[in-house]
């Protein structure tokens, strides 16, 4: 079984800036690799019973590149 990746944004109401600036970042690595199958990145957004909700990005074991490089921008 393979290990998915996962960055917390943290409120759902403030991640949207980062929330762009990664999925530019995976959009130009997917393309880079011509399109293959493997990679995905997944954004769920999780309450956990709380007022406000969090913002997960999952990335797939082959798309983990893209999470090491926003981890290097923040």
């Amino acid at each position: 079984m393979s290990i998915w990746y996962t960055i917390n944004l943290g409120d759902a109401m403030l991640a949207g800036e980062s929330l762009d600036q990664i999925k530019n970042i995976f959009l130009l690595e997917y393309s880079k690799r011509e399109s293959p199958k493997d990679i995905a990145l997944f954004v769920r957004h999780e309450s956990e019973g709380r007022l406000h909700c969090e913002v997960k990005i999952y990335f797939s074991p082959a798309s983990f590149f893209g999470s090491i490089r926003v981890s290097q921008r923040n």
